[in-house]
């Protein structure tokens, strides 16, 4: 009796740590290079407000509004630009999307943006087409850093798709070494 407890102890432990590994999102890194080609609009700026809706298939959805500091590709008329996500909160009921990006209020980002079927601006391959641009105490300059790229703001921190190990390894990257690599391959 006792052998068979814990043969199904056993086999529910494992079916219970499967389930996150299914409903992981796996993301193939993606170059900057890359996200830049992929790119109909890429702008440097600072989120000003976020919103969760239903859209019009009745899904719910994230809209972050941004503040254009400045565009490094396309055009986009106005000095302001909605950014929609897949899930959110609303209400009581809560959809959450494995791989999209999480904004905060007055977070300054340079997003690189797909015009979606609606001429709505989605990110680039989900987290990847956000990077956080934030000032390095120690030098001064503006750094950036994305699930794959640049140096996470405290260096070992977790961070949307990485572990606090790899964070610590990565190069730093600049807010102008990434508008160089972008502006240089423009797609």
């Amino acid at each position: 009796m006792t052998t068979a407890f814990v043969r199904i102890a056993i086999a529910g432990s494992v079916f219970l740590c499967a389930i996150p590994l299914a409903l992981a999102t796996l993301m193939v890194p993606l170059s900057i290079p890359q996200l830049a080609a992929e790119s109909d609009l890429i702008v440097h700026g600072k989120v000003i407000s976020i919103t969760t809706t239903l859209d019009a298939d009745r899904r719910i959805v994230t809209r972050v509004l941004t503040e254009i500091t400045e565009t490094w590709k396309g055009q986009h008329p106005g000095a302001r630009l909605q950014v929609v996500l897949a899930g959110g909160t609303l209400g009581t009921k809560q959809v959450v999307v494995d791989g999209q990006p999480e904004y905060r209020p007055d977070e300054e980002v340079v997003l690189f943006l797909k015009l979606n079927q609606r001429k709505e601006a989605v990110t680039v391959g989900l987290a990847q087409g956000k990077f956080v641009v934030w000032t390095n105490p120690a030098t001064g300059r503006k750094e950036v850093h994305n699930p794959f790229h640049g140096r996470a703001i405290t260096g070992a921190r977790q961070t949307e798709g990485r572990n606090s190990q790899e964070s610590t390894e990565e190069q730093s990257l600049s807010l102008a070494e990434l508008k160089r690599m972008v502006v240089r391959n423009p797609n």
